[in-house]
């Protein structure tokens, strides 16, 4: 067996690996299937080349010759297609397409001619030597050609492309360059230049060079994904060399050399062989599942299931709603399945930008700088891998060096752009595959919601905080002003007390001497001084009124508001303090009627606070009906109850301010306009002393129709005792 023939054999079969290992990546690319049409190539080409010496009559090495020209022009052709597609498809001109492609159909169809090669002379034990046609110069120069392109191809890819892509070029380059210029300059041009055809046979081994180079890449760089090809096979080289094995010692070892057990009979020798056969194929799936296990972690010791990180990060976002818990657990998911030295965020929220995840030490100086870079780049960057370039304001590459960053992805939704994920290299010192990078690509947009979220349940928990603050401070503000709002109001009670009490004295003075006067202990008076003494009076009695109710509500408010029951004959009182604004009403156009009761009983009510309701709603019928109109008192007594009814047809009280009409203060918005110097006293007072009393407030008004105002007492309760003992007694 001559060394030509063991050259050609490595090549065939370092070949047929290659071409086998490339088109088994799960993930064929237009770059592997040209690499793999160039080694199938460089096969045949290689069998052919070996065939011109070793066909046995003068066709055979004549169709030989002009087939491994037409797989050469083959394999220089794959290795510009390569080119255009490795790492990464390259637009190229209209102009070389279409020159490609005419000088390609021109070559593949003279190259395997007699335009190249002419003849051969078979030259025993020594190379057969080749008679160049019309077109051997021709395609020598395509051949350059092609692969001079393909060169410049490949190194102008090199200037843009990320690390591990330029370590996977270098070698291809190495690999392609000194086997191809070997493979040139020895099969092709020198023999034919120094008219010696024994050089061809060193062109050969330019192959080991292209193999070796191309096998390195894929094995050391990742060149094509070709781990499950060589997993499997590594495991069935294990499985068959562990069967041999066992075989062997088993049955030569163990019977022929231990036991030493010598059968004449052959048929037992072939049964004792047929059952281990036997035995070792029933446990050869067992045997091929170990070492597949075996190769699987060696191969693949960066593997993991897609869906089970999904599913744990599907759980962990439907349950955290923090920013901090979210980052951690999440990071720590990513960390244990992708197997990285670390994953952290930098996450811009509501109240802070801050890191969170596994690493924290020397991101946090480079954090917002990535953050600010990423601003415009795309979703993913892996520094080795990463194409684009930075200006001097956005240093990216250096920075993740510095950090030690193996990945960055940016964390952002349509609308919004959260924060930026960076992890760590992986623990294998592998790089980041398609499938991680499908993988992360999917993860960040499912956590890119969960932080959205999180951002905006962080943003309303402060906004509750601030809220809170604020009630707080608001509220505090409040009871400052409330307490100095309380202060006031008894300094202003204090002063009504004792402002009433100073305007008391000389009003009852005053009341006190028109009295004398209009009753004739200062002499006779006309009729005309009579009427004019007769409103002085009134007006002192609605002034002692006015100031007795000023007294009640000050003593409302200090707890000093007492009810003193005495004796009351309410007829009279009614008659009484009637007759004081009969005068009024004449004035004033206006009928007032009242129909007294001839038999009523003595009730126990507080008699001076009675009598003001009684003026103060007379007083009121008066002042808000209109000239003409009609005012009606009835008192009515029954078995049970006793009421007392002022009805008129005057303005009557709007709907809207019914509700509102006993408390303090208030008025009627028409009883404004009537009577602009009304307090809102009056029948907040008598509603406090009629229901002190027992009693009842009788009310009903219609806005322009008149009003009814009134009070209803139960007999019972308010019945002078001597009468209630003896009701009993009768009963």
């Amino acid at each position: 067996m001559s060394i030509y023939f063991i050259s050609i054999l490595v090549v065939v079969v370092s070949s047929i690996l290659i071409t086998f290992f490339v088109l088994s990546d799960n993930k064929r690319t237009r770059a592997s299937n040209a690499f793999a049409g160039m080694s199938a190539a460089t096969t045949f080409w290689a069998v052919s080349s070996y065939m011109v010496d070793a066909g046995k009559t003068y066709n055979t090495s004549l169709i030989a010759a002009r087939l491994a020209y037409f797989f050469g022009f083959l394999a220089t052709f794959f290795i510009w297609y390569f080119s255009i597609n490795f790492p990464k498809k390259l637009e190229i001109s209209t102009k070389e397409k279409w020159g490609v492609a005419l000088v390609g159909i021109f070559s593949l169809l003279v190259s395997g001619t007699s335009l190249v090669i002419l003849e051969v002379e078979p030259n025993p034990g020594r190379a057969t030597t080749l008679i160049p046609g019309v077109f051997y110069n021709v395609l020598l120069v395509i051949f350059t050609g092609f692969f001079v392109l393909a060169m410049s191809h490949i190194i102008k890819a090199k200037k843009h492309a990320g690390e591990q892509e330029k370590r996977q070029i270098i070698h291809t380059l190495y690999g392609v360059g000194i086997g191809f210029t070997w493979v040139i300059l020895t099969g092709v041009l020198l023999p034919v230049l120094l008219d010696n055809w024994q050089v061809s046979l060193l062109a050969p081994t330019g192959v080991v060079f292209l193999t070796s180079f191309v096998a390195y890449a894929m094995l050391k760089h990742q060149l094509f994904d070709i781990r499950a090809a060589f997993a499997r096979a590594s495991a069935y080289v294990l499985v068959l060399a562990f069967t041999i094995v066992i075989y062997a010692v088993v049955v030569f070892g163990l019977f022929e050399n231990v036991l030493l057990v010598d059968f004449e009979n052959q048929t037992i020798v072939r049964a004792i062989y047929i059952s281990f056969a036997i035995i070792t194929a029933l446990i050869f799936q067992n045997t091929k599942s170990y070492f597949d296990r075996i190769t699987s972690k060696i191969f693949y010791r960066d593997s993991y299931d897609p869906q089970q990180v999904f599913d744990e990060l599907s759980n962990l976002v439907v349950t955290t709603y923090q920013i901090e818990q979210l980052a951690e657990k999440s990071a720590q998911i990513i960390e244990k399945h992708l197997k990285v030295q670390f994953c952290t965020y930098y996450i811009e929220s509501a109240s802070r930008q801050h890191l969170f995840g596994t690493r924290r030490d020397g991101l946090l100086i480079h954090s917002d700088t990535l953050f600010a870079a990423l601003t415009d780049e795309k979703a993913i960057i892996v520094p080795s891998r990463s194409t684009r370039k930075t200006d001097k304001t956005k240093p990216l590459p250096k920075l993740v060096y510095d950090a030690e960053i193996g990945l960055i992805a940016k964390v952002s939704t349509n609308t919004q752009y959260i924060g930026i994920m960076m992890l760590g290299e992986k623990k294998s010192g592998s790089k980041f595959s398609k499938t991680d990078l499908k993988v992360i690509d999917i993860i960040v947009d499912q956590l890119a919601l969960a932080f959205e979220n999180a951002v905006r349940f962080e943003q309303i928990s402060m906004f509750n905080l601030t809220l809170q603050q604020k009630i707080n401070e608001a509220t505090q503000e409040l009871r400052s002003s409330n307490t100095k709002l309380q202060e006031l109001d008894e300094a202003k009670d204090e002063f009504i007390s004792m402002a009433s009490h100073q305007l008391r004295t000389p009003l009852t003075s005053v009341k006190g001497y028109v009295s004398m006067v209009l009753e004739g202990d200062a002499g006779e008076i006309n009729d005309q001084q009579k009427q004019l003494l007769n409103q002085a009076f009134f007006s002192s009695q609605r002034m002692v009124y006015l100031i007795s109710d000023l007294l009640n509500v000050s003593r409302l408010k200090t707890g000093k508001f007492v009810i003193e029951s005495t004796e009351m004959y309410m007829p009279d009182v009614i008659e009484e303090e009637m007759q004081q604004l009969i005068e009024t009403a004449k004035a004033r156009k206006l009928e007032l009627s009242y129909e007294k009761p001839e038999n009523f009983p003595v009730v126990m009510l507080d008699e001076t606070k009675t009598r003001q309701i009684i003026m103060n709603f007379i007083d009121n019928a008066i002042y808000y009906t209109p000239s003409g109109g009609k005012i009606e008192i009835i008192l009515n007594a029954t078995e049970h109850s006793i009421d007392f009814r002022v009805i008129d047809n005057g303005l009557g009280v709007p709907k809207k301010d019914q509700q509102h009409l006993f408390t303090k203060f208030f008025r009627a918005s028409n009883a404004k306009k009537a009577r602009p110097d009304g307090t809102g006293l009056g029948l907040f007072m008598a509603k406090k002393v009629v229901v002190a009393q027992g009693g009842s407030i009788i009310f009903k008004s219609q806005e322009g129709k008149g009003s009814t105002f009134g009070f209803s007492f139960q007999l019972d309760k308010i019945k002078k005792k001597q009468e209630a003992e003896k009701d009993t007694e009768n009963s």
